[in-house]
């Protein structure tokens, strides 16, 4: 029980009621020489009368898209919980993992991992305590959310290509990481397993001019990107979402 006295308005919050329980209270005072006074009328109140605890999370709720390595804000809104733990989770909620505690507050700046491939199937849990440490309200993202490293924008599937005829690889970096080095693959099988490499290109300036050639039509190809940072460490892929065809012209 928590006691507080303002402007000679003596007020009290008691914790882990239980609902549809009727509890009943008296109180006394006491005076600085430690005189007890009798006990006051007693009160009555049901449990259930309360209002019950809410949290509701307000961004990574909606399938966002999130870069790497990035620092993004999770906020949320919640009534009868004062301290708060927050996780997340990159396998749809198989397995979570803590980011952090915190007290009274309605947001957190997240030091989203430097993940080294795109994560597409991420949740945010937050567990909300009362005064007691007692958990009382959770809530999770209602739809997966993605921390993107790097993404393949064009050839995404659905295209159709010809044989000699240049066209405009291109991709937008989402990572916080720099990337200094760009790989780029084909896959003509559909199998995405046996990669070709097309071209590698310094820098990453977002977009490479492509000739394709095959001696026969391909209805089922795939692009992978790759980006490597200074050191030549991996630092993000992507590949395509659906086939792509090249015809033999």
């Amino acid at each position: 029980m928590n006691i507080r006295n303002a402007n000679s308005i003596v007020t009290s919050q008691v914790s882990n009621l239980t609902n549809g329980e009727t509890y009943y209270f008296v109180v006394s005072a006491v005076n600085t020489l430690g005189n007890e006074s009798g006990y006051s009328n007693e009160a009555a109140k049901q449990a259930a009368d309360l209002p019950m605890p809410t949290l509701s999370l307000m961004t990574l709720n909606r399938g966002e898209s999130i870069g790497a390595g990035s620092v993004y804000p999770i906020t949320w809104a919640a009534t009868g919980a004062v301290s708060f733990k927050i996780k997340y989770s990159m396998d749809g909620g198989l397995t979570w993992k803590k980011i952090d505690k915190v007290g009274n507050v309605a947001t957190y700046d997240w030091q989203v991992p430097a993940v080294r491939k795109n994560k597409k199937n991420c949740l945010i849990k937050i567990i909300g305590y009362d005064a007691m440490g007692k958990r009382v309200v959770k809530q999770q993202s209602s739809a997966p959310f993605t921390i993107e490293t790097i993404r393949l924008t064009a050839p995404n599937g659905g295209e159709s290509l010809g044989t000699n005829l240049p066209y405009n690889i291109s991709w937008e970096t989402r990572t916080a990481v720099p990337v200094s080095r760009v790989k780029i693959f084909l896959n003509v099988d559909g199998s995405g397993v046996t990669w070709h490499p097309i071209a590698e290109v310094n820098g990453n300036p977002g977009s490479y001019r492509w000739t394709p050639d095959v001696v026969k039509t391909k209805n089922t190809c795939l692009l992978k990107i790759v980006a490597y940072d200074e050191n030549g460490r991996q630092v993000g892929r992507d590949m395509s979402d659906d086939y792509f065809v090249i015809n033999r012209n």
